[in-house]
């Protein structure tokens, strides 16, 4: 249970400047997600024995220990790809040369975040980055297992921008849950899973009003 001093610091969060607001919204028509571009290339395997293959199978890239690869996104026009290589490693990726890699940001600027475990494509110029705002009350006494199935106090969103570089944080509107899983992003709005509720909702980025 959130203690008054946790709950206090995940409000903290919502008064930091940000750029975009997340506000609930409709689900996208069923044809949006019949109409997406098939994936380019997809990952056969993990870690580092894991490849990447194109449409006819033929592979045309090959990770290593160096290089590992847990996760593949492709963008929405096909042109790009986003790989994961673990622990906060994420990196952007031409089609036609996966050899060049972008590398995105590891953390939000928030104290006490973790690592951007997903990446998600909003377009084919912006990411969403998904981490969390750790539990921050007294760990004294616990055990390695304990600390770590402890629920984190929020779930944080940024987005991303390939044009320029910048990192904007994502405020959540009241009324959407403070701790979720990122579902899937289609047709620029975001379904998000509130895990103790079972229960799904759907949200969309907007200009955040200053």
């Amino acid at each position: 249970m959130p203690t008054p001093a946790m709950l206090a610091s995940a409000d903290a969060v919502q008064v930091r400047a940000s750029a975009y607001e997340l506000r609930e919204t409709e689900a996208p028509p069923a044809e949006a997600s019949q109409a997406a571009v098939a994936p380019p290339l997809v990952m056969r395997g993990r870690g580092s024995s894991a490849r990447i293959v194109d449409a006819a199978g033929t592979e045309v890239w090959h990770a290593s220990e160096a290089a590992p690869l847990y996760g593949l996104r492709a963008s929405p026009d096909g042109r790009r790809v986003v790989t994961y290589a673990g622990d906060a490693n994420s990196s952007v990726r031409p089609v036609e040369a996966l050899e060049t890699a972008q590398p995105l940001p590891t953390h939000p600027d928030v104290p006490g975040a973790t690592g951007f475990g997903q990446w998600y494509w909003l377009d084919a110029q912006r990411l969403l980055g998904v981490a969390e705002l750790s539990a921050q009350d007294d760990d004294a006494g616990l055990t390695a297992a304990e600390r770590e199935s402890r629920s984190p106090l929020a779930t944080l969103l940024a987005v991303f921008d390939l044009r320029d570089g910048t990192l904007h944080d994502v405020d959540v509107a009241n009324g959407l849950p403070r701790v979720f899983l990122v579902e899937a992003v289609q047709d620029g709005r975001v379904q998000l899973l509130e895990e103790d509720a079972g229960t799904a909702v759907w949200a969309e980025l907007v200009a955040a009003p200053h």
